[in-house]
């Protein structure tokens, strides 16, 4: 995995997910999910509501959001808003996972996600079908505080769920 970092003038960074739709094994309708967990220092997370997910779509200060509208290249997309995160965030960690345990990635033909910043450049894109066929979640990347500006860095800590991912954060599940 490798990243670029985002110029100093951006405001926010999305990440998204692609599949297409039909698993390798040719089964329809299985699911990707996006993540994102806001930390302090500690590297736990700030409160339950900021671990953004399908079921808690947005951080308690509308700076991370989840949405899981299709567009012509993602399924889902997470956005996490830079300028308006709390003091008390120092990153926010970005993770993919098979929704209710449908298997690896390597069911997911064509699985991708991509990370690009808010003037339009791309940060990341790694190719989970290929990459991570054998992972069934995993830690993607994170957007972190350096200075007075923001970085983004490729991570790829893979796990054996959304639950066991969101425990090492210190997420009450």
């Amino acid at each position: 995995m490798s990243a670029m970092d985002p110029p100093a003038t951006v405001t926010s960074v999305t990440f998204g997910i692609g599949w297409d739709g039909v698993s390798a094994g040719g089964r329809a309708g299985l699911d990707l999910d996006l993540s994102a967990f806001a930390l302090d220092a500690a590297g736990a997370i700030v409160s339950d509501q900021h671990f953004v997910f399908f079921n808690n779509a947005m951080s308690p200060e509308r700076a991370i959001v989840h949405a899981g509208l299709p567009s012509a290249q993602f399924q889902e997309t997470m956005t996490v808003h830079t300028g308006q995160l709390g003091s008390s965030v120092r990153r926010v960690v970005v993770g993919v996972t098979a929704y209710n345990g449908e298997g690896n990635f390597g069911r997911f033909s064509g699985g991708h996600i991509a990370v690009s910043d808010s003037v339009g450049g791309q940060l990341a894109d790694y190719d989970l079908y290929l990459h991570m066929a054998g992972a069934l979640a995993v830690a993607y990347g994170e957007v972190y505080r350096d200075g007075g500006g923001w970085r983004f860095r490729a991570l790829g800590e893979r796990f054996d769920s959304l639950g066991a991912m969101a425990a090492t954060y210190g997420v009450n599940v």
